[in-house]
């Protein structure tokens, strides 16, 4: 009898286990969150590499040389990697990196209020589970070219 109950106690242990992993997480299951308002399409500036950039500090990329002023920044002369090419006569590129500590969904969207002469990137993180990995989410996006004296306001919560 004694062995009968050790065995399920140890079944319901890796049930309970199971379940609550990161993996398993039903927060995380479901539909995929998807970009909405200005922006045309994830991206990132490389070919071959991840450019990271200071947590909750955002970037605006109007011109070749803003690219390679990120770049410059992150990698010095050493050549690491190679850039796209970006028409930046139509596009513009925003990016904020944030980091999830767990699983997760994010959501990203770009609004233009003409009033105030504003686009707003607003970067929602829904964190699932309780892990301790890390994930660096650069939070690259692309863009119709900004209007001529518009400022970009970057914005990011946790749910």
């Amino acid at each position: 009898m004694r062995v009968v109950s050790m065995k399920i106690f140890v079944v319901m242990v890796t049930f309970v286990l199971l379940l609550s992993s990161c993996e398993k997480c039903p927060k995380c299951w479901g539909k995929v969150e998807k970009n909405e308002g200005e922006i045309i399409t994830d991206t990132t500036l490389c070919s071959n590499c991840t450019i990271l950039t200071n947590e909750n500090e955002g970037y605006v990329v109007n011109s070749d040389l803003d690219l390679w002023n990120i770049y410059y920044k992150n990698f010095g002369n050493s050549g690491v990697c190679e850039t796209y090419d970006f028409d930046f006569e139509k596009y513009s590129l925003l990016g904020m990196t944030t980091i999830a500590h767990c699983k997760y969904k994010i959501k990203r969207e770009v609004t233009i209020n003409d009033e105030e002469q504003t686009y707003y990137y607003d970067i929602t993180l829904k964190e699932c589970g309780n892990c301790d990995e890390k994930h660096y989410l650069t939070n690259w996006v692309m863009i119709p070219k900004i209007k001529s004296g518009y400022k970009v306001i970057f914005r990011s919560s946790v749910r």
